[in-house]
This record gives C-alpha cells, sequence and structure tokens, in this order.
C-alpha cells in the first residue's frame, strides 16, 4: 500500500472513531442525566424515525407528489427587492460565503449576525465587494436560537419588506461529531451554485403557473434527515394555531438545515409573530425538541397555508421538483 493510500486511510479511521467516540460519550452522559429507561426509549425513537424516513423517501414519487419540471425559463431581470440573511456563526467561512452570494445576479441588500463585535469591519468589507449588492448590515447576535432567532426575531422588522428572502448559515453540525462540510455545500450548490442555477429559481417563482413560495435543497443522501415534527408537534401546532393556519401531523418535506429561498408573503406570518430572543432556550447543544427545531418545520406549512407550493433542488442532476 502507498503511503499516500496509508495516510488516507488512516485519516478515515480517526475521523470513524472520532465520531463514534463522540456519540459514546454523549449517550454515557445523556444516561447519567435521564436514566436507562429514557435512554432507552430515546434510542427506540430514533430507529422508528430512522425507519419513517427511509419509506418516506422511498414512496415520495408516488404518495407525496413532486413533479420535476422539464423546463424552467431562466429569469433575466427582476424588478423586486431581495434580501439574503446570512447567520455567519463561524467566520472562518466568509469566503466560501462570498463566492456563493457572488452568484446572485439581481440586486440584492445582505444583513449578517455574527457573535463577535471584532468581525463586524472585516465582513462589511468584505461583503461590500459583492459585484450586485446594495446594502450590507452586520450585527452582532447572541449565542441562542441559532440560526433561526436573528431571521425571526433580530432582522424580522427589516426583512419583512421584501419580496424575496434568502436564509443561509455556516453550517457545521459539530454536535454529531464531525463538521458537516458537505451536507453545508450541498444545501449552497442547491440555491447557489451559479447565475443561471439562481436565474432558474426565479424564474420558478416568477412563473404564471406555477406559486412557488419555498426553494430548498433535495434531501441531503450523507445522514439521515428527521422529515416530521419529531418532538417538536406540540410546539408546531400552538405556532400555526396562533397563525390561524392548519397544522398536519405526519412526514412531510421542509427545509432541513434551514437553508431556502421563500417569497416574503409566504412568510409574513411567521414574521408577524413579533418573537423575541427570551422565547429561544438557551444554548445547549439541543438536537431536537425547541422552538427553533419547530420554526425550522413550520416554514413549509406556513408557506403552504398561504395557498404557496414547495419546490426542491438537486444541484448535482440540474432538477428542480415541485409540489403538485
Amino acid at each position: 500500500m502507498s503511503s499516500k493510500r496509508t495516510l488516507k486511510q488512516k485519516i478515515k479511521n480517526f475521523a470513524f472513531q472520532h465520531y463514534y467516540t463522540a456519540t459514546a460519550y454523549k449517550g454515557i452522559g445523556y444516561v447519567r442525566r435521564h436514566g436507562i429507561v429514557a435512554t432507552k426509549d430515546k434510542f427506540a425513537q430514533w430507529l422508528k424515525q430512522h425507519k419513517d424516513t427511509k419509506m418516506f423517501l422511498a414512496r415520495r414519487k408516488d404518495t407525496y407528489s413532486f413533479d420535476d419540471l422539464a423546463t424552467v425559463t431562466p429569469l433575466e431581470h427582476l424588478e423586486k427587492s431581495i434580501a439574503a440573511h446570512v447567520h455567519l456563526y463561524y467566520v472562518d467561512l466568509l469566503d466560501e460565503f462570498f463566492g456563493y452570494l457572488n452568484n446572485i445576479p439581481y440586486k440584492f441588500d445582505i444583513y449578517v449576525s455574527t457573535k463577535d463585535e471584532k468581525d463586524i469591519a472585516n465582513i462589511t468589507d468584505k461583503l461590500k465587494t459583492l459585484k450586485n449588492v446594495d446594502k450590507v448590515d452586520v450585527r452582532v447576535t447572541i449565542n441562542r436560537g441559532r440560526d433561526i432567532a436573528p431571521l425571526y426575531v433580530q432582522f424580522a422588522k427589516d426583512l419583512a419588506p421584501y419580496d424575496y428572502v434568502l436564509h443561509v448559515h455556516s453550517k457545521k453540525s459539530l454536535f454529531v461529531g464531525d463538521e458537516q462540510y458537505r451536507w453545508r455545500r450541498h444545501s449552497m450548490d442547491c440555491l447557489l451554485k451559479s447565475e443561471k442555477l439562481v436565474k432558474q429559481i426565479f424564474g420558478a417563482f416568477e412563473s404564471s403557473t406555477e406559486k412557488v413560495g419555498v426553494v430548498f435543497p433535495e434531501p441531503f443522501t450523507g445522514i439521515v434527515l428527521p422529515y416530521g415534527w419529531l418532538n417538536n408537534g406540540k410546539m408546531g401546532k400552538e405556532l400555526l394555531d396562533s397563525m390561524h393556519l392548519p397544522f398536519k401531523d405526519e412526514m412531510f418535506y421542509y427545509p432541513t438545515g434551514s437553508f431556502f429561498w421563500i417569497k416574503g408573503e409566504a412568510i409574513k406570518p411567521l414574521f408577524d409573530l413579533n418573537l423575541k430572543v427570551e422565547d429561544f432556550p438557551e444554548e445547549a447543544g439541543q438536537i431536537d425538541g425547541t422552538i427553533a427545531h419547530a420554526l425550522e418545520r413550520a416554514i413549509a406549512l406556513v408557506a403552504n397555508g398561504k395557498g404557496y407550493k414547495l419546490c426542491m433542488i438537486d444541484a448535482n442532476n440540474d432538477k428542480i421538483s415541485i409540489e403538485k
């Protein structure tokens, strides 16, 4: 075996061991905090979710009614307002995000939430050189509610007037043991891979025959994604009831990971909730059961409730699918 292959195998083994060591420590910690019975129930729930998700994805074409759009005419010009919200918790990803944002072919404003005052000047100076950007607004946010609280609390009043809103964030998901850069890159590729793709997305948005409200990435195959409410159903129902929108207690698609383009009108009920930072729990590595997780899922049902369709992008295969 060559030295190059040996090194590659060592790296792979280290990553494998690191992930499962981290998982084992989390499991031990959960047992200590909640006991063996609660841990057993939690694991059984995870297994059921894994099975339900596989079945849901397997029968998507037959039961969930998404159609592949044969052709989408790219939209060359747009006379509507666009805002991008970027939650840049990990500032080391600024250059990566700059490259993607430079693929937006229309004029837009950008709002950035970040964790440290000292990074504001650098982020602002860099983003002002984007070729189509107008306004750049960078603010410090507390580490609470992750990317969701800045969207619906800190920047809600700023973003609400726009016709279209992009929401992305510097996702690393370190709680699974290793940085999930492939999931992040997949999500960003599906929304901002090229100017052509963005023009196609807005071609779908502005179509006279479709009423697209939310555009988000196709499922990422590298991780088991939790479709449906999981432990967030009660909170989700309360949110939808408060907006006088129907609740769906079954498996459903939504922008897993919270990467999406959306029409402002489709998201307006969420901005109108007037949420506060105190509505979100303090950060404790939660993987489920918070208002942020409920809001992540509710966005799809809010858009549906307002009469809009969901649209998914598969950037790898140049495919756009739309909800019937």
